[in-house]
């Protein structure tokens, strides 16, 4: 089962901007998802398409599970 972890941020027209990193190995605590999050924006680190992200909306683990047919 693969594991990504998806960082969601809001742009200046309230839109979500999603930054999503694969393979997750650890745990993620809301605290260091929050403060990773926070030095993302307080850095400027991301530049995405959809908009500079100006505040943190939310975090989450996406698990994916792939069953083999044949």
């Amino acid at each position: 089962m693969s594991k990504t972890l998806e960082l969601i941020f809001l742009n200046a027209a309230n839109k979500p901007v999603k930054l999503q990193i694969p393979d997750l190995t650890q745990d993620v605590s809301e605290e260091s998802a929050r403060n990773a999050m926070n030095t993302l924006l307080e850095t400027n680190a991301l530049n995405p398409t959809a908009g500079k992200p100006v505040a943190v909306k939310s975090a989450q683990i996406i698990e994916k599970e792939t069953h083999i047919i044949f």
